[in-house]
């Protein structure tokens, strides 16, 4: 038998899943990390920490797939977007890792407005098809050369999760078409970085890393990271890819009109393009395309960042009652708290959750504020812990519908959803997303597509699969489908057009907020 490794590393842990050449799962593993807040509005990690979770990951899934090391054929990557660090001429890190959502400065403002004013976000986006905001990663190194002494004096090269991980994995740095795209810095159609957006960033073209198809074989497996990984030195490690084309890639996404929602701490839909596509109204509402696995696949991308962050904070923070029952019965807490989120009607009896507890996402405007916050709007002393819950996933669900209907007025055909994550393990949370977004919701047989996308990837690379087609073929089966309950889903239209007037008309608010916060953070009472 040969096996495949996928890797992911994502905002809130890093994962690792073996997969037979038919897409099985024969183990998996996982280890949470957070991201540390030394600021308002900061977030951080030390990279060191995201590696060695995914090499207990990696040793953890070999242990429970109970398989020989010497029978793995490859290892591929799915890693989270925008998240960047700068590291010295040893390839260490200088400074933490800066995650994509990190705020800092007003949301990077100054970086911002020279943007604005020696680009211009029209050309920015025509070059790259991202817009302009806070989340790019060209942002976060420039905020670190120039708030920085010791990262201006010493970078050597600006990594991504992806760049680094490779790195640790193979003494090699590369990075993939699809993760430069997320970098602002990225010519979507020639496919390579973008001279002028360089000089404007600062950035001299060998402190980024050569970029690649996807499933490119960038080294064997080092001697260093066998012994941390408990794998054999020389397995092919590919170059991988951003986790949503990853994911897409998993769950058989590879057409237009066959979109994956990925539900997971951030919540992304992802629909498969010809070609990039650049109407203007997409860059307004935070939105674009970026490259695919291939040269030949382009994403159409549309996401908000409090989707299962959001749910895991009110499991931490609100739902004492169900994790002392998970605790004394062996239940996931989070179905006991989506049992109790159904037991509340539609609606939530009036209460609604606007879940930008780290900001807006896309689709509306202005999106990608790093201002906005959650708002619970209707809450009475009649409400009742199942309706806050009900309140919380409907919130999230109906953000994911603002995506949806701004990707399709642009013209892009969206005719199912298949669902990934930790959402897609949810019957209730899938029928709600029927109901809310209208769509068909199709569930893949392999929930943890980023895993499932980056061990195709490695198999592409390895020659298990003859090409991502023959993957997708082999490795990709759909489980249960999700239909959407007309009752509910013209309910769940009223709701909506209440629920998109509700950041519009608090945006006053926030600016109010965050200068109250920004005057008041040095006193002491």
């Amino acid at each position: 038998m040969s096996y495949l490794v996928g890797i992911d590393l994502g905002s809130s842990g890093a994962k690792a899943g073996i997969f037979d050449a038919d897409g099985t799962l024969r183990g998996s593993a996982q280890q949470e990390y957070r991201f540390e807040h030394p600021q308002p509005a900061w977030s951080e990690i030390d990279p060191r920490v995201v590696w060695e979770a995914a090499c207990q990951c990696l040793r953890a899934a070999r242990s429970r797939a109970n398989i020989d090391a010497d029978e793995i054929r490859g290892i591929g990557l799915a890693m989270i977007g925008e998240t960047v660090m700068a590291l010295d001429d040893k390839g260490d890190a200088i400074y933490p890792a800066i995650e994509a959502v990190d705020g800092r400065d007003g949301g990077y403002a100054p970086q911002i407005q020279e943007w604005q004013e020696r680009v211009g976000a029209e050309r920015i986006f025509e070059i790259t098809s991202y817009p302009l905001s806070s989340l790019a990663s060209a942002n976060k190194v420039m905020w670190l050369r120039e708030n920085r002494r010791e990262v201006r004096q010493n970078l050597r090269h600006a990594a991504t999760f992806q760049d680094y991980a490779l790195r640790q994995l193979t003494g090699e740095f590369a990075i993939d078409y699809s993760m430069a795209s997320r970098t602002m810095l990225f010519d979507v159609a020639a496919k390579k970085w973008s001279p002028e957006l360089l000089a404007v960033a600062g950035i001299a073209p060998e402190q980024l890393s050569r970029p690649f198809p996807a499933h490119t074989v960038v080294g064997g497996l080092s001697a260093a990271a066998a012994e941390a990984t408990g794998l054999h030195r020389g397995i092919p490690v590919v170059a991988g890819a951003h986790d949503q084309a990853c994911a897409a890639l998993g769950v058989g996404a590879l057409s237009e009109g066959t979109a994956m929602d990925g539900s997971g701490s951030v919540e992304a839909v992802v629909v498969p393009s010809a070609h990039p596509i650049s109407d203007p109204a997409m860059m307004r509402l935070g939105q674009g395309t970026q490259c695919g696995v291939t040269g030949e696949i382009y994403l159409a991308l549309g996401f908000h960042l409090s989707s299962g962050s959001l749910i895991r904070w009110f499991r931490d923070q609100m739902a004492f009652r169900e994790q002392a029952q998970a605790d004394q019965t062996g239940q996931d807490v989070y179905d006991l708290i989506t049992q109790a989120a159904a037991s509340s009607p539609p609606g939530a009896n009036g209460l609604m959750m606007l879940p930008h507890t780290l900001g807006s996402g896309t689709g509306a405007a202005p999106p990608l504020n790093p201002l906005s916050r959650g708002t619970l709007v209707g809450l009475s002393l009649a409400h009742t812990h199942a309706d806050l819950a009900r309140a919380f996933f409907e919130g999230v669900t109906l953000e994911t519908r603002v995506i949806l209907d701004s990707l399709e007025s642009s013209g892009i055909a969206i005719r199912e959803l298949r669902v990934t994550g930790g959402g897609a393990k949810s019957p209730f949370w899938l029928q709600l997303k029927a109901d809310i977004l209208r769509k068909r919701i199709v569930v893949p047989a392999v929930t943890e597509a980023s895993l499932l996308g980056a061990a195709m990837l490695a198999g592409v690379g390895a020659g298990t699969y003859s090409s991502l087609p023959d993957a997708v073929a082999q490795a990709v089966r759909l489980s249960s489908v999700y239909e959407p309950d007309k009752a509910r889903a013209d309910l769940y239209d009223r709701l909506f057009q209440v629920y998109r007037r509700i950041y519009p008309t608090q945006l006053a608010l926030f600016d109010a907020l965050h200068r109250f916060v920004s005057e008041t953070r040095e006193q002491s009472f």
